[in-house]
């Protein structure tokens, strides 16, 4: 049954960056947080209502003279934009003169809304459509991207008929969903699924069980005490709008450039299986490209992509202004 095959999805989500335990393993949470120690970050908090009137939060970091590009980035699910992806933000803008643009989803971080919940699966593409009409300057292009289950809502987001076009998509550790297979063998998962509100979810075609919450983390309570802006569950509804699903054959779709990265050692997904997701044969834009980042983890990627994002986005600059 299809709807079986998105349920696993905790494991692919960007978790906790501060106060994890000294016995976590499994993710690169110390390299991410040491790094952002080092950091400090200038950008405006911004908030816009949506087509609800629910307000979501965005942040802007400008750059200091005229941009060549804005990008919009997605965080990964259960997370938000200020943990993990403002070093990113900073380096496209402060480098790369690419202004970025961090959204936290509704029900995530400071966006409005039920903690982990959407009322309907379109309505988190709707919130970035929004968004992505707000931010779109004339004759400049604007990107959409995003990082793990973050990266999964973008690829949803790009066969969603009706909503706000972009000129290219940035996919970053992406989770691709499990009837695809990019998951490692050894990965390792932290999180309880209540599996019947899925299957009874997917058998009355989306009614049942929408957004009754059947996805938890498993946060240490020091986790949680450090970072109360943790999303501990989600919904059916928020798990089936950050999931895809036949990503194979989104991708074939996707006619606009791509930029598909992943850590060479990331411990959720195999590099290898994310990275045959670039051959795909149907309307693959030439400008698209994929890269294994080395020693990178799932975590640990959030430190240096930015430059990885900047050099993609001024090389299609230049391709466009040639």
């Amino acid at each position: 049954m299809k709807i079986l095959l998105k349920i696993n999805i905790i494991a692919f989500m960007l978790l906790s960056i501060q106060g994890v335990a000294q016995d976590q393993k499994y993710f690169s949470f110390t390299e991410v947080y040491e790094e952002m120690q080092k950091e400090t970050f200038t950008y405006k908090t911004k908030r816009f209502n949506s087509f609800d009137s629910t307000q979501i939060a965005y942040y802007e970091f400008k750059t200091e003279g005229s941009s060549i590009a804005n990008l919009v980035f997605i965080h990964g699910g259960g997370a938000n934009s200020k943990l993990g992806y403002l070093k990113l933000a900073k380096t496209l803008s402060e480098k790369y003169n690419v202004t970025c643009y961090l959204m936290d989803l509704r029900g995530h971080g400071e966006s409005a809304g039920i903690r982990g919940d959407a009322p309907s699966v379109r309505s988190v593409y709707e919130d970035i459509s929004i968004l992505l009409n707000i931010v779109r300057e004339k004759d400049k292009p604007l990107y959409l991207g995003g990082h793990s289950s973050g990266a999964g809502t973008v690829l949803n987001y790009s066969v969603e008929e009706g909503l706000a076009d972009a000129d290219g998509y940035l996919f970053v550790s992406p989770y691709m969903g499990d009837d695809v297979q990019t998951t490692r063998k050894d990965a390792v998962t932290f999180f309880d699924v209540d599996i019947p509100k899925f299957i009874a979810n997917g058998q009355s075609g989306g009614l049942d069980n929408l957004n009754d919450y059947a996805v938890f983390f498993n946060y240490p309570k020091e986790v949680l005490r450090a970072n109360p802006s943790i999303v501990t569950a989600l919904t059916v509804c928020m798990a089936n709008a950050t999931t895809p699903y036949a990503a194979d054959e989104k991708f074939k779709y996707i006619s606009k450039p791509f930029g598909l990265f992943i850590g060479e050692n990331d411990e959720i997904f195999d590099a290898e299986k994310v990275l045959q997701f670039d051959s795909l044969p149907i309307y693959r834009n030439a400008q698209s490209v994929s890269k294994i980042i080395p020693n990178e983890k799932h975590l640990s990627i959030l430190n240096t992509i930015g430059i990885e994002l900047g050099e993609t986005i001024t090389k299609w600059h230049a391709v466009k202004n040639g």
